[in-house]
């Protein structure tokens, strides 16, 4: 988390916390008047994507390269264990969430998006990085994991590969740090993005937004406190494994 370094300025959850406030009062006060403050928003939007896929593409390829094929294999298992689980819960609480929503009636309409088909997602290109570096302008996130990935695996079996690896830090520790900074940003991003979005919103709308958070906010405890037990469940074979190694290597 980040916190700020200053003793005369409020805490970081506070300045948070602050900006959510005056994006509501924005947008419910000024109307469509205010709607000029999306660009605050995509800005924002837009610098917190500039350091993400890096980031994950360049953590993916430095830590999978430094496995062994042991340790590779055994942390494909359990991913894929994970994975399968959090589809499998996400799935169910999806469904649990749609019965605590009360049943909305509303006028019915004609619009041509009712008769236009649905367009086909290119799967290819979403999931075959061709070119990755298209996928990474185009954010194709899928395609950029299964490259980053495949890179990493091949990497495994590479003699001298700790000075490239070593490289790899550095310059995680570099997007590391501007991710910070775009981060210090966030109150007013999250001004920006609120106060747009509440500018489309009427006070009866917003006290029907009350029920949606209350729901997601329920349902967020319930698996963060799922998913930490499972966690500490899978991961602490690692843990016990790593510490046992790291004490007879040091005593």
């Amino acid at each position: 988390m980040v916190k700020s370094q200053s003793k005369g300025y409020p805490a970081f959850t506070a300045q948070l916390m602050i900006g959510l406030s005056l994006g509501i009062a924005w947008g419910l006060f000024l109307g469509d008047s205010g709607e000029w403050v999306k660009w605050i928003g995509d800005a924002f939007v837009g610098l917190l994507q500039m350091t993400v896929l890096p980031y994950v593409t360049l953590t993916l390829i430095a830590n999978v390269g430094r496995l062994s094929l042991k340790q590779g294999s055994r942390i494909a298992r359990v991913s894929l264990v994970v994975i399968l689980s959090l589809w499998l819960i996400g799935l169910a609480t999806l469904v649990v969430m749609t019965f605590s929503y009360p049943e909305w009636k509303s006028g019915s309409f004609f619009s041509t998006s009712l008769v236009k088909p649905p367009e086909n997602p290119n799967w290819l290109e979403l999931f075959i990085p061709s070119n990755p570096f298209w996928s990474l302008a185009n954010n194709q996130v899928p395609a950029i994991v299964i490259f980053s990935l495949g890179l990493g695996i091949a990497l495994i079996t590479v003699e001298n590969k700790e000075p490239l690896l070593n490289k790899l830090d550095i310059l995680l520790e570099g997007l590391a740090r501007l991710n910070k900074m775009v981060v210090r940003m966030s109150p007013i991003g999250m001004f920006g993005i609120v106060g747009y979005t509440a500018t489309a919103m009427s006070w009866q709308q917003f006290g029907l937004l009350q029920g949606y958070l209350l729901v997601y906010g329920a349902a967020a405890i319930v698996l963060s406190l799922f998913w930490s037990r499972l966690f500490w469940l899978v991961s602490h074979p690692f843990l016990t494994e790593s510490y046992l190694a790291h004490r007879e290597t040091c005593c």
